[in-house]
């Protein structure tokens, strides 16, 4: 970690979460590993991994439950990006404690998540979400956002 800590610039930090399954490791259950990443795209570097199925429970609590080791280890994290299953009220009000700002990607044949996301958060500290759409190979998609970004 110490050397992490050195490579990592001190600057706001933007990283990505998301959650892969390895068909080819196992787990002692003989299950499929699935591992939650936190990635900083422009350094290629893993900050933290987390087992999902270790912990028993889906990708965004699993970020929930370690955001703030995450945040004290990285003060400089402001932005988390992710898809539509990271778009759920408790991450985002736990996201908001932390002082994080976040990004979620929701795509346009989504369209229950779209509204609930709009309905749930559209009035999140009495402002209105950042909302952009755009065409991405063939599919409109949303990106919701809060925050100062």
């Amino acid at each position: 970690m110490a050397w992490v800590k050195n490579v990592v610039p001190n600057e706001p930090l933007t990283v990505a979460v998301d959650a892969k399954t390895s068909c080819q490791g196992l787990g002692t259950d003989g299950q499929p590993v699935q591992l939650l990443t936190v990635l900083v795209h422009n350094l290629k570097l893993v900050l933290a991994q987390w087992s999902v199925h270790g912990e028993k429970t889906n990708e965004p609590n699993v970020l929930k439950n370690h955001l703030a080791e995450l945040t004290t280890q990285f003060p400089l994290l402001k932005l988390i990006t992710g898809d539509a299953i990271y778009a759920q009220r408790p991450l985002a009000e736990a996201l908001l404690d932390e002082n994080c700002d976040y990004l979620v990607q929701i795509k346009g044949n989504q369209a229950a998540v779209q509204d609930a996301v709009v309905n749930s958060l559209g009035t999140a500290h009495e402002r209105k979400p950042a909302a952009q759409t755009a065409e991405k190979k063939g599919t409109p998609w949303i990106g919701v956002g809060s925050g100062l970004i």
